[in-house]
């Protein structure tokens, strides 16, 4: 029989650690210093988004950017 053939199961090193409860996650890692991002999207399916006042954000403690899609046309960043 071949090694690694067709319809052969493969041994699973990773297993017994996550069943444990010993495994970590990529979402378990967190470097100092490291930002979250957050993508708000408009509630209204097709909806032109005409003005945003992002002012109630940015005066939220830990914030440290907000960017919208007028920053990033700005920043001549293809949005399509």
């Amino acid at each position: 029989m071949e090694k690694f053939g067709k319809s052969q199961s493969v041994t699973r090193v990773e297993d017994v650690r996550f069943l444990k409860g010993t495994g970590r996650y990529v979402d378990d890692i967190a470097p100092a210093h490291a930002l979250h991002g957050f993508v708000f999207r408009s509630p209204v399916a097709h909806a032109i988004i005409t003005q945003l006042d992002v002012s109630a954000a940015l005066s939220c403690d830990g914030v440290q950017a907000v960017i919208t899609a007028g920053d990033l046309s700005a920043a001549d960043v293809d949005l399509h």
